[in-house]
């Protein structure tokens, strides 16, 4: 019997939060994930994704307290990650369009990775922002 791929006309999107800290700057972004077809899809995805990076963020919190104390200053360039929420919400279908989203690949693997997808985030924006700044210049 051939199987069949359901897909929704109105595909789930999960949101996550996320402040990324470098020296001497914090950067907030909502990045966004999916689509999925089914909220249980989103929800199963969202679920072990938010339980890889607290396992992330507690190592991450343990080696900097060790390297801090051991040396007074941290031993390794800092970059951090810090996830405040994930909600899911049903999208239209403009969202299947590519590059409208973050298309998930294992969880596991967009926990490891929530970093360099919003330092790709901060640099559209800011490259954005300048585009904008240049087509605004008036002629001297």
């Amino acid at each position: 019997m051939p199987t069949c791929n359901i897909v929704s006309l109105k595909p789930y999107v999960v949101t996550v939060d996320v402040s990324l800290e470098l020296h001497l700057i914090t950067m907030e972004v909502t990045l966004c994930f999916g689509p999925f077809n089914s909220v249980e899809e989103a929800e199963e995805w969202c679920l072990t994704f938010e339980r890889e990076h607290k396992m992330i963020e507690g190592r991450e919190a343990h080696e900097d307290i060790e390297a801090i104390a051991a040396m007074g200053i941290p031993t390794k360039p800092f970059l951090r990650a810090y996830v405040h929420g994930a909600d899911i919400v049903q999208a239209g279908p403009e969202v299947r369009v590519k590059g409208a989203l973050i298309p998930q690949n294992a969880p596991v693997v967009d926990a490891h990775q929530i970093h360099v997808y919003a330092l790709h985030a901060f640099h559209e924006a800011v490259n954005a922002a300048f585009a904008f700044l240049e087509g605004a210049k008036e002629p001297v």
